[in-house]
């Protein structure tokens, strides 16, 4: 395994003084232009591995790969997809994992596994048809419990963009439909499902130069445009966070040509209704090309955005920007410094890649992992990447604990298990409305199969007395 030591400033959070360091590795294949992300692949005992997908060199005529790793770096899985442009989703239902994965080159592959720690995936569904400029997310099309994968792109077998749907059968089986015709084809943008509103139902953010909305899910598979956002442009990406922690999830867009350019964030309102915020409010700066994710690594209960693109100027970005107060990032940044393979420092240079966020090996400290390309351009001046900073810090146990707790699933349907705290004395889930609707004593587990579909807050206390709380979204 390849080591280089990564050093991350001093930083200040409220009441904290703490100094914020990483290791960075690369024990996984080098990658651009596609993903890695942390995936579960045991329900029982929450363990991950990473999946990699995109382009390994930056030789002319060699595509990329897609596999998926082991935490140590060892190759658990290949889906035997060689292309430089891959996208993937991915979910769990019934102890289950799906992952899709579409290609510009080798068409499109969906497998599954059962969530016991083999990896042993089967190939579920597969066609040859290629798409570029793609994107692909899952969302309940059809109403009918059963987690789909959404897609759209520029088809290779008609020459033009179209949105399709593979249908998730209940059975291990996909078919492949048209997308309602209500959900925007997109050619250089983006699709994102999630949790907006307390229906418990996933809606549809989507963009595309030219245009941004977002889509309501009514169930039955019906859809409706329920809120126009900003124009956005291409190279595009969304992330979806609770980003000042008031229990609903929040929108973060980037694009470049758009009619506005750069980082918008979009603070919700309630009732699918929310109000923009660009960078002079925000303090997050204006890229494209890239990623932005959102985790408290400071420990003041406020999520700080983790970039990794590059700004309008076409200078890199790859900061931690610390959240001070609601929407506001201006508590500080800190950058990454490596060592490179003659023992030279220098900044951090990563765009057109992935950002993943999780406490990987489960110290109650939040690990990042990056993909993408290093170089100073394309072709033969690119430089894939793959780094996991595997966080160092000295934030007191407190505080780590408090952002280290987690819960999975999330959203969920019956077992909900927490991770991040040694000993558990209650567990307590209020609705929205302040009722406490279910109350268990010294578990690590709970079960709201019972509970009817919506939001949650859950409530946990440990055996000092120390109280950890985090939304939860029933399905």
């Amino acid at each position: 395994m390849k080591k280089l030591l990564l050093f991350i400033a001093i930083l200040f959070s409220v009441g904290v003084t703490a100094q914020i360091t990483f290791d960075a590795t690369q024990p996984y294949i080098n990658s651009m232009y596609g993903a890695g992300k942390f995936i579960t692949i045991n329900s029982a005992t929450g363990e991950r591995a990473v999946l990699i997908a995109g382009k390994n060199t930056n030789v002319s005529g060699e595509n990329g790969s897609t596999k998926l790793f082991a935490i140590d770096g060892t190759e658990l899985f290949d889906f035997n997809l060689e292309s430089i442009g891959s996208k993937v989703s991915f979910f769990e239902e019934n102890n289950y994992i799906y992952i899709a994965i579409i290609t510009k080159d080798y068409g499109k592959k969906v497998f599954r596994a059962l969530m016991d720690g083999n990896t042993n995936f089967t190939e579920i569904y597969s066609d040859t048809i290629n798409y570029s400029n793609q994107t692909i997310t899952n969302i309940d099309i059809n109403d009918d419990g059963f987690e789909d994968f959404l897609f759209s792109g520029y088809s290779w077998l008609i020459n033009a963009p179209d949105a399709k749907v593979l249908l998730n059968n209940g059975d291990g089986t996909m078919t492949l439909v048209s997308a309602p015709a209500i959900i925007p084809i997109v050619n250089n943008g983006q699709y994102k499902s999630a949790m907006l509103d307390n229906s418990g139902k996933k809606h549809l953010v989507v963009i595309d130069p030219g245009f941004g909305y977002i889509i309501k899910n009514h169930g039955n598979g019906v859809f409706t445009q329920e809120f126009t956002l900003n124009d956005a442009g291409g190279y595009s990406h969304i992330a979806i966070s609770d980003i000042d922690i008031d229990g609903l999830n929040d929108i973060s867009i980037f694009s470049v040509d758009g009619s506005n350019d750069g980082t918008m964030l979009y603070k919700n309102l309630g009732n699918l209704d929310f109000e923009s915020h660009d960078s002079v409010f925000t303090g997050l700066p204006n890229v494209w090309d890239g990623e932005i994710e959102y985790a408290d690594f400071n420990g003041d209960q406020l999520p700080d955005a983790v970039i990794a693109a590059q700004r309008l100027n076409g200078s890199f970005v790859n900061k931690i920007y610390l959240q001070s107060d609601s929407f506001k990032f201006t508590g500080g940044e800190i950058d990454f410094t490596v060592q490179d393979e003659w023992g030279n420092s220098d900044t951090l240079y990563i765009i057109q890649g992935s950002v993943d966020i999780y406490d990987y090996n489960n110290d109650n400290r939040l690990d990042i992992l990056f993909t993408g390309n290093s170089g100073v351009g394309a072709g033969p001046f690119a430089l894939p990447r793959t780094w996991l900073m595997t966080n160092t810090s000295t934030l007191s146990i407190d505080e780590f604990q408090q952002a280290s707790f987690t819960m999975y699933p999330n959203p969920a349907r019956d077992i909900v298990s927490f991770k991040g705290i040694d000993t558990i004395k209650s567990v307590e889930v209020f609705s929205q409305l302040g009722q406490k609707v279910l109350s268990v004593q010294d578990t690590h587990s709970i079960n709201i199969e019972s509970l009817s579909t919506g939001m949650y807050l859950v409530q946990v206390q440990d055996a000092n007395h120390r109280t950890f709380q985090k939304k939860l979204i029933k399905k």
